[in-house]
């Protein structure tokens, strides 16, 4: 029987990261350029701080434009209304 891969067998070793400081537009510009969804983000000594995803920025950069748009109305309220007898 052989081994399973394991992370270790697949991690990148010197993976790309980003800045805690960056401006969204530089996280979006790596994203695009290394072609990665996740960055992680990285302390002056190198030290994880978090990861930020391509879902991340698309949140931060769109969400405020399309919360006049969405309703207000919590998602329970709507599920008791689809299954309401006509």
């Amino acid at each position: 029987m052989e081994p399973a891969v394991r992370v270790r067998d697949v991690v990148a070793s010197s993976p790309i990261t980003i800045d805690p400081e960056a401006p969204l537009e530089t996280a979006v510009a790596v994203m695009l350029e290394r072609r990665v969804r996740h960055l992680p983000v990285v302390d002056d000594k190198g030290g994880l701080v978090g990861i930020v995803t391509d879902r991340d920025l698309r949140s931060a950069t769109f969400g405020p434009a399309i919360t006049d748009y969405l309703p207000t109305t919590p998602r329970s309220g709507l599920l008791k209304l689809a299954i309401q007898p006509q």
